[in-house]
């Protein structure tokens, strides 16, 4: 059962680039003068349905995950470092 949570966003991301998909060549029969409405509404079906698996996924911030220093410069410019030090320090 570990594995469902990194699952569900995989199959939404999946979901999202099959729509993304899908909407170019929608755009491209609009380009031909043919719009297919039957390849428009199959991709915001699957937009849809990729958004909601992604936001039903938690996030790993959310699962406990320890956050790595990656971004701790940028933390710092936005002023978000002092607080976590200030808390650790605590």
């Amino acid at each position: 059962m570990d594995q469902q949570p990194e699952l569900l966003p995989r199959i939404g991301n999946f979901f999202i680039l099959v729509g993304a998909g899908l909407m170019m060549i929608f755009i491209g029969s609009i380009q031909g003068n043919v719009p297919q409405f039957g390849i428009l509404f199959f991709s915001l079906i699957a937009l849809f349905l990729g958004f909601i698996l992604r936001r039903r996924a938690k996030r790993a911030d959310q699962e406990g995950a320890v956050q790595g220093g990656r971004f701790r410069i940028l933390g710092k410019l936005r002023g978000k470092g002092k607080d976590k030090q200030e808390k650790s320090k605590r």
